[in-house]
């Protein structure tokens, strides 16, 4: 039977390619937390890095932008009149910060600056581009919104006699990457904008197909695009790029 720690779901950031391209979310596979993680790799743009230890809290927040027009003649002594008008200009954008700890004390020759420096790989752009690589926390069943890492900060608290740090804690800043982001597709060169979605219980590509344009036919262009080999094994949490109608049909 497993204890209940090994049993414990963990978190992960998935990394996942250009802007305007949504990070694939896999079922975690070993990363941070284990000596060896590889920012080369990371800063290639498509990865995965585990959490050995899942984040104790982590803050979401958004914004709007409003404008404000003061009222002309206003009287100052009438307190209904104080306020100057607010005109909407938009939603903002949504941020995430959260904290995460790094402890390898149980390895000889742990070195949590390797997992640090994976981390602040993400804040590179990629080469093939020079856009952020698209990032999405996950834990369990839930993902963040696709993301770029904005900030990566790290406080190095103990240290073995070669000055190694062994322990850490790191906080990220991810920002919110505007919905279809026309940048770059980094492994076509194009500029076909896909929009995404989260696979949900009980869905298959057929009936995502059917539901997105109208017939299951086109479940093959999913299946393609999102380099799935087996439509039957789709992941609950897993977040899809959804082609445009035509790029479907041309896919299928």
């Amino acid at each position: 039977m497993a204890s209940p720690i090994s049993s414990l779901v963990k978190a992960y950031l998935s990394i996942g390619g250009s802007a305007g391209m949504a990070a694939p979310l896999s079922p975690p596979s070993p990363g941070l937390g284990k000596p060896g993680a590889d920012p080369a790799l990371i800063a290639s743009g498509v990865g995965q890095l585990t959490f050995k230890f899942n984040p104790k809290q982590y803050t979401v927040s958004k914004t709007a932008n409003w404008q404000e027009h003061p009222i002309a003649n206003a009287d100052p002594s009438s307190q209904s009149h104080s306020a100057p008008h607010a005109q909407y200009l938009g939603p903002g954008s949504r941020s995430m910060t959260l904290e995460i700890f790094f402890d390898n004390s149980d390895s000889p020759s742990g070195d949590v600056s390797i997992d640090v420096e994976a981390l602040m790989a993400c804040c590179n752009p990629l080469a093939t581009t020079q856009n952020p690589p698209v990032v999405v926390f996950g834990w369990g069943p839930h993902v963040s919104f696709p993301a770029y890492v904005k900030q990566v900060s790290a406080q190095y608290t103990l240290f073995r006699a070669d000055g190694r740090p062994y322990r850490a804690t790191c906080n990220l800043t991810l920002q919110e990457l505007p919905a279809g982001a026309e940048l770059q597709n980094p492994t076509s060169g194009t500029k076909t904008v896909h929009r995404t979605r989260t696979i949900q219980a009980g869905d298959t590509l057929a009936s995502i197909s059917y539901q997105e344009y109208g017939t299951p036919a086109y479940w093959r262009a999913l299946a393609e695009l999102n380099d799935i080999d087996d439509p039957m094994a789709v992941h609950t949490g897993t977040r899809l790029l959804v082609p445009p109608p035509e790029d479907a049909r041309a896919r299928s």
